[in-house]
């Protein structure tokens, strides 16, 4: 049962964290008012990835 509800939210973070990179990516290509925050923020967000093994340039490639 544990594991089952680890696996539940790990599968959260998961969407949650893909909701975020759409929005970044989002205001980015738009031109939002924030687009050059954004900028910023998908660096490090992208800088994180990296070092923790979980990038994957398809995630970003809209920007990149």
């Amino acid at each position: 049962m544990a594991q089952e509800e680890f696996d539940k939210k790990m599968l959260e973070i998961d969407e949650i964290t893909a909701g975020v990179r759409q929005y970044v990516m989002y205001c980015i290509i738009n031109k939002e008012d924030n687009a050059e925050s954004m900028k910023e923020l998908a660096q490090k967000l992208i800088e994180s990835e990296k070092n923790n093994d979980m990038f994957d340039p398809k995630n970003w490639r809209r920007i990149l």
